[in-house]
């Protein structure tokens, strides 16, 4: 499979990483991801996000998460858990970027300082190492689980999935952050490998897999690569 181009499609300049960066040790890239990787709950969902911007201001941050849209349902209201056991109330920003897409922006202010995630300009390949991360439904800690990306798809399938990789993702995970060795953010986690049904396996065009290639696809956990829309939200 080809890589993933992630230009930004015309919405203008991006706040993205310069493209050398040096692999972070275990032990950094683990503090990195647990300081960016929050968990979302609303009255009937966990699930996980990833800080990607913060704005200070002389009261304090704005701080804007990324999830998956399916991790709020109809909700615009969430609570979020950072990385100190903080709640703090947020609220859903319908972008229209994502109206297609599995993907979901809240807000929260603090006054306390939290790291957000910067993301990745360059293409993403097959075998890519990679880490996932996010909150198992019946843990209180971050789970961290490593993995490589194994297909990147040309054509998405229905609600942005295209970012095929390894690792084990459990329930809770959704919505977590997919990052490279150097701590950018790649993606965020949507559909774990080998679901109980296939019915997800449908391209953004309207046309169905062949048996074989569902087959294929079900290997791999699917997520949803990031910059072609971060950099077009406002």
């Amino acid at each position: 499979m080809m890589g993933l181009a992630t230009a930004n499609d015309g919405c203008g300049a991006a706040p993205l990483s310069p493209l050398a960066r040096q692999p972070l040790t275990s032990i950094d890239l683990n503090s990195h991801i647990k300081q960016v990787t929050v968990r979302v709950q609303t009255s009937s969902v966990s699930g996980s996000g990833v800080i990607f911007d913060r704005v200070t201001s002389q009261v304090g941050s704005r701080y804007r998460i990324l999830t998956n849209a399916h991790n709020l349902l109809k909700a615009d209201i969430a609570q979020i858990q950072t990385s100190d056991g903080q709640l703090h109330n947020a609220v859903r920003t319908h972008a229209q970027v994502l109206t297609s897409n599995d993907l979901a922006v809240l807000e929260f202010t603090s006054p306390n300082t939290y790291r957000s995630a910067e993301w990745s300009q360059k293409s993403i390949t097959k075998d890519t190492a990679v880490v996932a991360a996010g909150f198992e439904f019946d843990r209180p800690e971050v789970t961290i689980t490593p993995g490589e990306v194994s297909l990147v798809l040309p054509q998405p399938l229905k609600r942005g999935y295209q970012l095929g990789y390894s690792g084990r993702i459990r329930q809770g995970m959704s919505g977590g952050p997919i990052l490279d060795h150097t701590g950018l953010l790649l993606g965020v986690n949507a559909v774990s490998a080998y679901p109980i049904i296939n019915r997800g396996y449908v391209f953004i065009d309207g046309t169905h897999p062949s048996l074989a290639t569902i087959k294929q696809l079900r290997r791999s956990n699917w997520g949803i690569p990031v910059a072609p829309y971060l950099a077009c939200i406002k």
